[in-house]
């Protein structure tokens, strides 16, 4: 088993955020060791895309092979290692049926380091299923998935109480004419954030937090 010592690791459930995305508030952990698992490309990217259970003789391999640091104590995580194909490397927590809950991203110099560790390591081959993939927006920044994520609250928000006036006004700040059927107005604006982003979307998101610090103001005069 190969090790990689002393690394941070940023554990999302969706997504593997680039160093450069991260939060001070994100779910870093201070790794005291890991193992690294290299294999072919083709391993690597479905691991990475999609929702996978590994085989159980995998997972005793790595059981409570991954320590983290804590309140100046060593804990160990039952089921975690890093993934590599020589090129690019994440991070992977399993819970105990193998199933993966967790992906995780590097600090930019550390994945360095480990892609040099993986140039003197064999392609390891290891069993899997594919459950579901994770339907990834990946060519989406941190911030833009963001910005979805709020805009489609909000219109369904405006959607569920009614509030037409709002949805006309969205409605025709994004495609410049009326429209008062309102079902029309929902599922044309939920469409458009389906889209590749553009400046109408920032646009939209402007308008939005507008009307919700209006809303604010009015409610606490």
């Amino acid at each position: 088993m190969d090790y990689i010592f002393d690394i941070i690791i940023n554990f999302n459930q969706e997504n593997i955020l680039d160093y450069y995305e991260w939060y001070y508030n994100d779910n870093i952990k201070y790794i005291k060791r890991i193992p690294l698992v290299k294999i072919n490309n083709t391993n690597f990217m479905t691991i990475k895309n999609n929702i996978i259970n590994f085989d159980i003789d995998f997972l005793s391999e790595i059981y409570n092979e991954c320590e983290i640091i804590r309140q100046k104590k060593i804990i160990a995580i039952s089921y975690a290692c890093l993934f590599t194909n020589g090129k690019e490397v994440f991070a992977v927590e399993f819970d105990k049926k193998g199933k993966a809950v967790m992906w995780g991203g590097l600090l930019f110099d550390e994945q360095y380091e480990v892609i040099k560790k993986a140039t003197k390591m064999k392609t390891t081959n290891i069993k899997y299923q594919i459950i579901e993939s994770l339907n990834k927006r990946s060519f989406l920044t941190r911030k833009e998935q963001e910005i979805i994520i709020y805009l489609t609250k909000k219109i369904r928000e405006m959607y569920l109480t009614n509030d037409e006036e709002r949805l006309k006004y969205l409605y025709f700040e994004c495609f410049n004419k009326l429209n008062h059927n309102i079902d029309n107005i929902y599922q044309q604006l939920l469409h458009l954030l389906n889209l590749d982003l553009t400046n109408k979307h920032q646009h939209l998101y402007h308008i939005v937090q507008l009307l919700n610090q209006k809303e604010v103001m009015s409610k606490n005069p």
